[in-house]
């Protein structure tokens, strides 16, 4: 085989696997959306069968495993992507998965570590500000609460989350303080 011949059949490869990948990926969302997780997760796992430095599919991944809350999963998938080459993006969403897991654990220290990864890298997230801000109401720190909040509304006029956090913030804390002692 001539070298023309192998790049020919390299570039055939090539975009065979990306065309396959791409659909496997699009059926994978698409099963995410549906709330249909096992089929999301076996979808994802095979991209990174054939991918295993696809962040991408790694993201995804754990997010189908947080929204079954199987987080033990989802935690290894989110930290993985933080062992890859990928762009900002992947790492703020997964900096920013993590915190939403160990704030829904009451690993607050840690939460709080990750969340503030996650805005640096996102700062144009109001999901970001906005878990840092219930993060910020359990340690009390109301002022870098209703900092966090309200630039999360600035960024989603219609993230009402914020809006009732920072309102009902004695009940918040109360709430917050309880899921510890559980």
């Amino acid at each position: 085989m001539n070298i023309r011949q192998f790049v020919m059949v390299f570039l055939f490869w090539f975009s065979t696997n990306t065309v396959a990948s791409s659909t496997q990926f699009e059926d994978g969302m698409n099963y995410l959306k549906m709330g249909l997780y096992d089929e999301s997760i076996t979808k994802f796992s095979q991209i990174l069968s054939q991918e295993p430095e696809n962040a991408a599919a790694y993201c995804q991944l754990g997010t189908a495993y947080r929204l079954q809350d199987r987080l033990s999963n989802a935690i290894t998938a989110y930290q993985k992507v933080l062992t890859l080459e990928t762009s900002t993006g992947a790492y703020g969403t997964a900096y920013l998965c993590l915190a939403m897991i160990y704030q829904k654990e009451g690993v607050f220290n840690r939460a709080k570590s990750h969340a503030l990864e996650s805005v640096k890298l996102l700062p144009q997230t109001a999901k970001a500000y906005l878990v840092l801000g219930e993060i910020n109401l359990y340690y009390q720190d109301d002022k870098e609460a209703k900092s966090n909040l309200l630039y999360a509304t600035q960024i989603d006029a219609n993230l009402t989350e914020a809006y009732q956090f920072w309102a009902n913030r004695p009940l918040v804390i109360t709430k917050l303080t309880r899921a510890l002692l559980i």
